[in-house]
């Protein structure tokens, strides 16, 4: 297992990180890609891992849907470059395309031979893949009117950039989008070979962090090409209720364990004297709780009210999925302003005590730096920005999505007893 970790680490270094140091990336020496392939090291040695084969399967009972709140992000105790959990919100949308690709939400919404060719090879070969919250964009940024993608008869060619996290530099496959010039929604859905000569992937300081995915005019043929300029189609592979809803719970599963560890540290600073030492305090850290608690509650209720497809597939009830991604805002900011205020008020109380603290203490206080002003609490803040979309788009959601007829009849009922009497 050692000498397989240490061939394939070296093979990523050659030959994905050599360019890197003419195109104005880290080089090698600056990155630690040897610890970070270790903490995955158990799925990528093993074509066979249960994992892998798990991506690639939709839930048909509640443990199996309970089972899959885990994934790839709880490799190494969700220390590896997959704790971010993108790369299984990748497998979620290919496997609820694949599962549920005669819904009525989703038939003639993409090239189904095309998926099921794909997914049958990637599924025997265990295949890894990812993908990207942000758009491509134009390799030279003054060049902002350059075509990312260019259509031809064989296929389309992707010119640009595109920021992934670091799972990419040990993904097989990226699940790319692609935008028109200055929209907001995909038009296009495409299957790239992260193996493919023409992708150079840049890398960052920190490997757990981002990488900067570059590709040189790489040919990508029609039949890896799900969905071919058509945003409405894109938008209902991505939005509709059937479709988002297992790729919805799998991220708030991932999210709401963010939420538990943000809070549990929230709590531990607020008992270093905050706590005792302002009345509101308790009542603000009540908040908090009430709104882990609300989204916790509603992602249970996703799971108890889930519904069997004609396939077989158990489809998490959406519009508890919805009403939770819209109380996650609120209870993720709350808990991250508490946690800033109270860290500060803490160090302000007693500067001396903390220079010559406890190694807990200061522990603690870098633990803290690490959730709310380190790269990876931006990242953070990107999922819950591109992840969930803004508060309007999902009360917008909720609303279209919530049996209305029921509760305007018990209404109807009350004024015709009241009429009567």
């Amino acid at each position: 297992m050692i000498q397989q970790s240490e061939q394939r680490s070296a093979r990523y270094r050659r030959g994905r990180y050599d360019q890197d140091e003419t195109s104005g990336g880290i080089s090698r020496g600056d990155v630690d890609d040897e610890r970070s392939y270790r903490a995955a090291a158990e799925l990528l040695d093993d074509p066979a891992h249960p994992l892998r084969a798990a991506a690639y399967r939709y839930p048909v009972s509640r443990d199996e849907l309970r089972a899959s709140r885990e994934g790839f992000r709880s490799l190494a105790g969700g220390a590896s470059v997959f704790a971010g959990g993108v790369a299984d919100y990748a497998h979620s949308l290919l496997a609820s395309w694949y599962a549920l690709r005669e819904h009525e939400e989703l038939a003639g919404r993409l090239e189904e031979d095309r998926l099921a060719d794909w997914f049958a090879a990637s599924r025997l070969k265990g295949a890894v893949v990812t993908t990207s919250l942000q758009p491509v964009r134009p390799i030279h940024p003054s060049r902002t009117a350059d075509p990312v993608a260019v259509y031809a008869e064989e296929g389309l060619v992707l010119s640009g950039a595109q920021t992934f996290e670091a799972d990419a530099l040990f993904a097989d496959e990226l699940l790319v989008l692609l935008h028109e010039e200055g929209g907001r929604t995909p038009v296009t859905i495409a299957l790239v070979p992260a193996d493919d000569p023409r992708i150079v992937v840049q890398t960052r300081p920190e490997l757990t962090s981002f990488v900067n995915v570059v590709y040189e005019a790489v040919q990508i043929p029609w039949k890896r090409v799900l969905v071919d300029r058509s945003e409405k189609d894109v938008s209902a592979l991505l939005g509709a209720p059937a479709a988002s809803a297992y790729p919805a719970y799998r991220w708030l599963a991932r999210q709401l364990e963010e939420l538990e560890l943000m809070a549990g540290t929230l709590f531990a600073v607020a008992e270093k004297g905050v706590l005792h030492k302002q009345l509101a305090a308790q009542g603000e850290l009540a908040e908090a709780i009430q709104g882990l608690e609300t989204v916790k509650a509603l992602l249970e209720a996703s799971e108890l009210q889930a519904v069997r497809s004609a396939s077989g597939a158990l489809v998490p009830a959406p519009l508890p999925l919805q009403a939770a991604k819209r109380a996650f805002g609120p209870a993720y900011r709350l808990t991250l302003e508490l946690l800033n205020r109270f860290s500060a008020a803490w160090q302000l109380d007693a500067p001396a005590a903390h220079a010559h603290g406890t190694e807990e203490d200061a522990a603690l206080l870098r633990w803290v730096q690490s959730l709310t002003g380190s790269t990876q609490a931006a990242l953070r803040s990107l999922h819950v920005q591109y992840a969930f979309g803004d508060s309007a788009e999902q009360g917008t959601a909720i609303y279209a999505g919530y049996p209305l007829e029921p509760l305007k009849e018990r209404y109807r009922r009350f004024w015709r007893q009241h009429a009567a009497e």
